[in-house]
Order: C-alpha cells, then sequence, then structure tokens
C-alpha cells in the first residue's frame, strides 16, 4: 500500500486531505516502508543465523548416530567416553576412535568373544544379545587398569586402543562416566533422540540441498540455451570485421610501443650524459675542479644579478635544457654511426681541439697543485721531524687537543691577571705581606700555564738530544752514552699509564720513570704478559705492537733482530710463562731500544721472575758441551772437567747473591 492508496482512502472516510497533508501522508508512508524493510533484513538475518546454529549443532549430532549405528553403542555412551576419556588427560576423538577399532575387532576376529572372556568382560547378555559396546568398552577399560603395564600395552595394541587413551583408562574414566551421567540426567538431555531428530534434519537439509542445486542447473541450462544464440552472432561479426580490427589494434600498440621507445631512448641518452659527466668530473684533477667550480659560480652569479634572466619564464630553461639534450643525442647517433640530423664530421676537429686543451690546462693545473701539495708536505714533516727530534709527542696535536689548551691557557691569564690585580689592592690597601702571596700565587699560575709548559717541555727535549749527543748516541760510543732508558730505569722505554711505582719523566714527555732498574724490568714484564693474555705471543705480533710502523719505526728490523737473538720463527707462538723464554725476549727487546744491555743476568731474570709472578730460582740451568775428537776416555774426562766447571760457576753465582 503507498501513499496514493491511503489519501485515497481518507477522502473516501470524509477527511479533508490538502497538499500539506498529502506530503506529511507520504513522508509517514516512506518512513513505514523503510522500517518494515529493514526489519525484513533483520528477521531474514535472524533466520540465517539459527539455521546456520541449528546445522553446525545438527551435523555433529548426525555424525554420533552415523557412529553409534557403526559401533552398535548407544549416542550418550559414546559422548559419556568421549567426556571422561578427555577430563583423565586424554582426548575424546581419540576415544572414539579406540571405541570404533574394538567394534571392528568384536564383529571381524573370530575368537574375539573368547579373548575378551579371559579378560573378564563379558560382550553378550544372558538372553545372547550383543551388549551395548560403550558398556563393553567401559569393562574393558577397568581390566586394563587392573593389569601390570607391559601386559595392558599388548592387550590394548590386539583391541586396537590406542596408548593416549589406554592412559587415561589406567587413570581412571568411570567417575567421569558418572560425572556425565549425572549432568545429561539433571539436565533432562537425552543424546540418542537429539540424535535421531538431528539425523531427520539433516537428511531433510540435504535434499533441500540437492534441490536447491537441481534449480541452480537448470537456470544455468537455460541461460546457456538463451545465449548461445547472441555469442554466435558475435563470433560471427568478429570474424567478418577481423581484419579491421586487427588493424585497429596493430596501430594502438605499434603507438604505444613507438611512444615506450622514444620515451626509453631519451631516458637512456640522459643517463648517458650523467655518466659522461660524472666520468669526465671523475677524470679531472682537483686543481681543474676548484678552477671550474669557481668559474660556474660566478657564472651563477653573473646571471642572478642579471634582471633580465630572473624575469625570463621557467619555460625557456626547460627548452634550453631540452635544446641541449637533443644536441648531445644527435652527437651520439653520428658517434654510434647513424642518421643525424647534423653532419657532426666538420665540428668534429674544433670539439677534439677543445677537449686537448681542457686536457691540457687539466694537466698544467694538476702539476701546480702538486707542486702545492708537496710543498705543504714537506713543511708539515719538517715539523714532524723537529718536534720528533725534542720528544714531543704529536700524537695528541688533534682539534680536541688545540681547544683544550686554548682554553687552559686562557684560563691561566685570567688566574695570573687576576692575582696581580689581586697583589695590586693589596699593595694600595698597605698589607704587603698579602700582596706578597698574591705574586706568588700569579707566578705559580704562569708557571703551570700551558705556554710555559710546552716552553719547558722544548727546552727539556732540546737538552736531551744535547745531552745524548755529547756524550755520544752511536754504537760505538755505548759505553760512556747514558740512554733515555736507562736514565728513566725504564730499559723497554714503557709509554706512562699510571704504573705502580711510575712516574712521568718530565712535563710534556710521553715516557715512564721507575724509582729502580728492577721496577723497570718488571714493568717490562707484566707489559709482555699482558701481551700473551691477548693472544699477542710471537715474535712479530709483541713487536708490530709494541714498536708500529705507525710510530716511524723500522718495525721489520725491529722483527727480525729479536728472532735472531731469541733462535725462533717470527711467527711461533713463545711460553711467555716460562722464565728462561721471557729472559731472552727482554735482553733482546732491551738491546735494540737502548743499543746495549747494562743490566746482569741475574737482574733480568728476577725482574722477569717477577713480572710473570714466579722465582728467580725457578730458572733452571741447560747446558751443551761440545767436544770433538778423541777416544771414551778422553771424551769421559772432559766431560767431567766441563761439569766441574760449571758447577764452581753456579756455586760462585750463588755465594755472590746471597
Amino acid at each position: 500500500m503507498n501513499a496514493e492508496t491511503i489519501k485515497n482512502v481518507l477522502v473516501s472516510l470524509g477527511f479533508s486531505v490538502d497538499e500539506a497533508g498529502a506530503r506529511r501522508v507520504e513522508a509517514v508512508a516512506a518512513g513505514v516502508a523503510i522500517k518494515v524493510a529493514d526489519l525484513g533484513l533483520k528477521a531474514e538475518s535472524s533466520a540465517l543465523a539459527v539455521v546456520n546454529f541449528t546445522a553446525n549443532i545438527a551435523g555433529q549430532l548426525d555424525a554420533l548416530y552415523s557412529a553409534s549405528r557403526r559401533t552398535g553403542a548407544t549416542v550418550e555412551g559414546i559422548k559419556r567416553i568421549g567426556f571422561a576419556a578427555s577430563q583423565a588427560g586424554g582426548r575424546a576423538d581419540a576415544a572414539r576412535g579406540s571405541l570404533e577399532n574394538l567394534a571392528t575387532f568384536i564383529r571381524t576376529a573370530p575368537d574375539a568373544a573368547q579373548s575378551l572372556s579371559r579378560m573378564g568382560v563379558q560382550t553378550r547378555t544372558g538372553s545372547g544379545q550383543l551388549r551395548d559396546m560403550s558398556a563393553i568398552f567401559s569393562d574393558v577399560g577397568q581390566q586394563l587398569s587392573q593389569m601390570p603395564p607391559h601386559q595392558a600395552e599388548q592387550s590394548a595394541q590386539m583391541l586396537g586402543i590406542d596408548n593416549t587413551t589406554l592412559q587415561a583408562m589406567r587413570h581412571g574414566i568411570g567417575q567421569f562416566s558418572g560425572e556425565y551421567t549425572a549432568m545429561a540426567r539433571a539436565i533432562g538431555f537425552n543424546a540418542d533422540q537429539a540424535a535421531v531428530s538431528a539425523n531427520r534434519f539433516m537428511t531433510t537439509f540435504r535434499s533441500f540441498g540437492e534441490m536447491s542445486d537441481m534449480v541452480r542447473d537448470k537456470i544455468g541450462a537455460s541461460l546457456a540455451e538463451g545465449l548461445a544464440g547472441p555469442l554466435d552472432t558475435l563470433r560471427h561479426q568478429v570474424m567478418d570485421n577481423f581484419p579491421k580490427i586487427d588493424s585497429t589494434i596493430t596501430a594502438v600498440v605499434n603507438g604505444a610501443l613507438w611512444l615506450g621507445e622514444t620515451l626509453g631512448r631519451m631516458a637512456y641518452r640522459l643517463i648517458q650524459l650523467t655518466g659522461d659527466i660524472i666520468d669526465g668530473w671523475a677524470s679531472l684533477d682537483n686543481g681543474t675542479r676548484q678552477v671550474i667550480e669557481v668559474l660556474g659560480l660566478l657564472v651563477a652569479a653573473w646571471r642572478l644579478l642579471d634582471m633580465a634572466f630572473s624575469m625570463s619564464p621557467v619555460g625557456r630553461i626547460v627548452m634550453v635544457g631540452a635544446a641541449l639534450l637533443a644536441l648531445y643525442d644527435d652527437y651520439k647517433t653520428w658517434q654510434e654511426g647513424g642518421q643525424s640530423l647534423i653532419d657532426w664530421h666538420k665540428w668534429a676537429p674544433g670539439i677534439d681541439y677543445a677537449q686537448k686543451a681542457f686536457s691540457s690546462l687539466g694537466e698544467d693545473f694538476s702539476t701546480l697543485y702538486e707542486k702545492v701539495k708537496s710543498l705543504g708536505s714537506a713543511l708539515v714533516d719538517l715539523g714532524k721531524r723537529f718536534l720528533g727530534f725534542i720528544n714531543i709527542d704529536t700524537s695528541k696535536f688533534h682539534g680536541k687537543w688545540l681547544f683544550d689548551q686554548i682554553i687552559e691557557s686562557v684560563r691561566s691569564s685570567i688566574s695570573v691577571l687576576g692575582s696581580l690585580v689581586d697583589a695590586l689592592r693589596k699593595v694600595v690597601s698597605g698589607d704587603f705581606s698579602g700582596a706578597w702571596s698574591s705574586l706568588k700565587d700569579a707566578a705559580g699560575a704562569w708557571v703551570k700555564s700551558p705556554v710555559v709548559q710546552g716552553a719547558v717541555a722544548v727546552g727539556q727535549g732540546i737538552v736531551d738530544k744535547v745531552s745524548d749527543w755529547w756524550n755520544g748516541d752511536s754504537t760505538t760510543q755505548h759505553a760512556q752514552a747514558t740512554k733515555r732508558g736507562e736514565r728513566n730505569n725504564n730499559p723497554g722505554n714503557l709509554n706512562f699509564v699510571g704504573q705502580s711505582g711510575a712516574s712521568l719523566e718530565r712535563p710534556g714527555g710521553r715516557f715512564a720513570r721507575f724509582d729502580t732498574a728492577f721496577d723497570g724490568l718488571r714493568a717490562l714484564s707484566r707489559q709482555l704478559m699482558l701481551y700473551a693474555g691477548r693472544g699477542i705471543n710471537s715474535v712479530e705480533k709483541i713487536i708490530s705492537t709494541w714498536a708500529p710502523a705507525s710510530d716511524n719505526n723500522s718495525t721489520a728490523a725491529y722483527i727480525q733482530a729479536v728472532s735472531q737473538g731469541l733462535g725462533v720463527n717470527p711467527r711461533a707462538a713463545l711460553n711467555m710463562q716460562n722464565p728462561q723464554i721471557m729472559s731472552a725476549l727482554m735482553n733482546s727487546i732491551i738491546h735494540h731500544e737502548n743499543g746495549r744491555n747494562i743490566y746482569s743476568r741475574d737482574l733480568v731474570n728476577r725482574g722477569a721472575a717477577s713480572g710473570i709472578g714466579g722465582r728467580s730460582d725457578q730458572f733452571q740451568q741447560q747446558n751443551t758441551y761440545y767436544i770433538y775428537g778423541g777416544n771414551a776416555q778422553d771424551i769421559g774426562r772432559e766431560v767431567g772437567r766441563q761439569v766441574g766447571d760449571n758447577a764452581g760457576r753456579m756455586r760462585t753465582r750463588q755465594v755472590r747473591r746471597g
């Protein structure tokens, strides 16, 4: 019933309906129609949900109904067994599978009844009827729970009961079976009746589905028969007009291919131009690059200042760029042997001349740059050599260190100035004692300033070098010279890193100074043991770490001298825990660092043993005696004489130690 019908009914009843009233009637009718349609959709959705829910539950019960007919067990018995098994630690599906296996065993095995009877389970009633299979299954579980484990497993395998269900049976499923029965009785649920109803519903539901499939197939067949004629007509039209269709499609495809080829070619040329520019720029030296950069900046600045350029449209720039790219593309086409618009052969001499001119200009700038670079390197090297000559550690010269020194110098200057002002104020007030104290503070701050400390370090370095030169620092004058390592009691020239019993040799220096030579030798041994702990245990590794080539050391010669002194391969691993090997290694390092070794064997041995953590009496004397010629008696007498001489020398050393 629409709005017009309602209006006619109202008029026939004697109501006066004007135009405004008619619109209200139409609006109310439209609203009612929408609500009715919405209610219909909701009712349809609810009906579908109910059908889906019912089909899901009915499907599960129908499956149990089928299992009941296969096994001979009631639906309630099947559900009770599944619930009890899951509660006892098993799985419901596994228990139902074991039930079906037991039913199959009873149906097919000739002696099934006798086997179960021997277990104490009866399969038939007194009247000869087969018992409910779920009851038989429950009795089997009770008997298996009372058997020894190995016997229960054998019986379960024979009956088709899986291990999970067997373990649930042995844990006891009887109490859970009773629990299921009590719950079903409390709510009035009859599983067998529910399964019968579900089977009836599913049978009807499947019949309805099959009927729906028939209706679908009939409608589809009717549509196919009706569409066959139009499709055949369309096929004939395509076949009759295929040349025109083919030519049209071919033209569209060729146009798309031409456009793609053109765009791809332009992109390739652009990439090629970019690559040539990058390669050309990379081939230039630094001087030429700087000149080009400066010229480019000047041209850019000039163009930016030009008002005509600043007012020109962006389109002109794009057109100029496109023209240059087109010229480059035509030039590359000519180089590759293609058909070009411009005869570039006439322009080739000029282009070659320009390339040679730029190349010559680049070589000139390169030569100038190398000369300036060489001069700068020479000045830097001269400064480093001078600082190295006066023993100034240049490794500290970096930006942060320089900035810190500037800040410290400013602080020192402020402190000195403040002390001087304070002293002047005290002089004016008549406090001469306080003024003297302020002057002493100013002097102390001035002495501690980085400038004065640096000057002192330079002076000390010059004095040390002059002293070394005056005393003679060549290998022929070692007897008279006093080396830095010897003056510092630091024969290994260890850097000062806060070692126990050590101090910095002088302000601005780098090496450690020890109180005694034994302390320096022990520190040398400890440092080598630290190396060994990090896997640095061969001559090559030790010397490369001790005196790296980056510190202007002749590391290769150093390694060769030490390995020859020890008589070992430079890459061979050394047993640093052996005091004799440690002592020999220390002697070689001391000799190379100082040009000689002024320390006694006993002192070096004690230092080596102390650094390792042992005692000097751990050294074992090893002697090799060389005897040539003679008979057995002469050889025996000579061995006895040399052994006796060696024993006497050892006793003498022991007396001197005491």
